[in-house]
Parts: C-alpha cells; structure tokens; sequence
C-alpha cells in the first residue's frame, strides 16, 4: 500500500487516513475507534505528515516525541497506535485524555 511518487498534502492525508483505518482493523478495533483516532490525530497534525511542533521534538501525523522528520507515513501509524495501544489501550481512551489534558 506503500504510495508512490510525490503526493499532494491531501492525497497524504487521504492514504494516511486509509492506512490507519486498514490498522485498525488489523488490530482487531472496531468502527467506533476510527471516529476517536480521526479525532484525535487532526487535533494533534491536521493528519500531515509533516508537522512539527514548534515547542517540542514532536512530530508527524501523531505527534511523536524525537521521531525523524522524513519518517514515512505507515511508520508514522504503526508507532502512533503502537503508542495508543500501550499507554491507553484505544483511540477513544486516547481521545478523553487529550479532552480532559490537552495532550495524550
């Protein structure tokens, strides 16, 4: 599933959105947690693949702390929900924190 070429910023968006859904549904989640990571990854990027926030080392669609700038979009997925799943188990957990904390 691995895009080639150079892609816009919203075909970036649309693959890394369909990638994470295709993620999820790996991992066994069910529809309900697409909504919450939806949700939860535009509060944090605007799901670019490329931001940076610009009071941290966070970066990437799920604003990891020290990831490589230039980290592929899949490798960006695969370790936000790797993060998700070990600090919260869901992305609807994940969400309610970001709701009452401001972050996750």
């Amino acid at each position: 599933m691995t895009p080639r070429g150079a892609l816009s910023n919203s075909q970036s968006k649309d693959y890394a959105q369909k990638y994470a859904q295709e993620k999820l549904q790996e991992l066994g989640y069910d529809k309900t947690e697409w909504s919450s990571l939806k949700t939860l990854w535009n509060n944090e990027s605007k799901w670019n693949h490329k931001a940076q926030n610009p009071t941290s080392s966070a970066y990437g669609i799920p604003q990891i702390l020290n990831m490589p700038p230039g980290t592929p979009i899949e490798k960006q997925i695969d370790l936000g929900m790797k993060y998700i799943q070990k600090r919260y188990k869901t992305p609807s957990l994940a969400l309610e924190h970001q709701t009452k904390k401001g972050w996750y």
